[in-house]
């Protein structure tokens, strides 16, 4: 099914509008008043972090592939920062100009990847996940197994990730697994504050509950399922599964990228915006759904 922008930027408009009505509702409730009331400064980063990433995709042309650029530059620059301080032997004076040389290989991999065929970029990404979680498994201690896994996560999925965004018919997949990560975690993110009790990964992301996830995952599906339908044609088997794939997927995203993080000992990676750390705190978990959700797609699965 080919994707039209316009209907997702719709169900992006009713899913905030939707989000609202729930915080104001829980607002004025007395047990969740003083908890739903708290997340209004973070419902507005939600928004900018929305708009900036639904703009492009909106815009497209020069504007997309300057977006993808710049994205690429930055989560490189921070995963290398983080990364570097695993790595002991690497002096200290060199320390600080390995993340600006990465951030420049990144930029430049993103403008290969925008001229990939999204079929090549994506078995490419699958096989060297498979052949470096191998060397992982066979060799846990190796003195470079902290640049594996960064070339694993964020690096091979992000070159994918750019190869989709830059083919027409799939950038659309991207916007619409953006708006439903955000969903996801925004659900999520209120069921654990009102709800949660048992910690999920207490040791690589603490803050989330069995509670939150579970409350988050019933209201995507229950999200897609009737946005899917209205919006987009999209039967409700379907929905189920595009929403399953953004469950686990986004999960992951998340969980990776905070594997790398607690590895180094820092809480966050360099900062973008106040409350959210870095940019690749807000984006890991779209760039493991966007392209398992595009995979999806190209598999007849929407």
């Amino acid at each position: 099914m080919a994707l039209d922008t316009w209907p997702i930027l719709n169900a992006l408009a009713i899913g905030l509008a939707a989000g609202i009505a729930i915080l104001a509702a829980l607002s004025i409730i007395p047990r969740t008043a003083a908890i739903a009331r708290s997340l209004w400064v973070t419902l507005l980063t939600e928004v900018v972090i929305l708009a900036g990433a639904a703009v492009p995709f909106l815009v497209g042309g020069l504007w997309l592939k300057a977006f993808l650029v710049l994205l690429s530059a930055r989560v490189g620059y921070e995963c290398a920062a983080v990364t570097v301080k695993r790595l002991p032997s690497v002096p200290v004076g060199r320390a600080g100009h390995i993340p600006l040389a990465v951030a420049g290989i990144s930029a430049a991999l993103s403008v290969a990847a925008m001229v990939v065929p999204v079929g090549y970029s994506v078995a490419f990404a699958s096989a060297f996940v498979l052949l470096a979680g191998v060397l992982l498994v066979s060799r846990p201690r190796s003195r470079h197994a902290p640049v594996v896994e960064a070339l694993i996560f964020p690096g091979s999925l992000l070159f994918a990730f750019v190869s989709v965004a830059s083919d027409a018919a799939l950038a659309p997949v991207l916007l619409l697994a953006f708006l439903l990560v955000e969903t996801y975690d925004s659900y999520a993110l209120l069921g654990g504050k009102v709800w949660g009790r048992s910690k999920a990964f207490p040791n690589l992301s603490p803050n989330k509950t069995i509670e939150g996830l579970a409350f988050g995952a019933g209201a995507l599906a229950l999200t897609t399922v009737i946005a899917g339908y209205l919006l987009l044609g999209m039967p409700p088997l379907k929905a189920l599964m595009v929403a399953a794939v953004v469950a686990v997927f986004s999960v992951a995203g998340d969980l990776a990228a905070s594997r790398l993080k607690r590895a180094a000992g820092v809480k966050d990676y360099p900062a973008v915006l106040p409350r959210q750390g870095g940019l690749f705190d807000i984006v890991d978990a779209w760039l493991m759904t966007g392209p398992a959700l595009a995979v999806l797609a190209l598999l007849g699965g929407f």
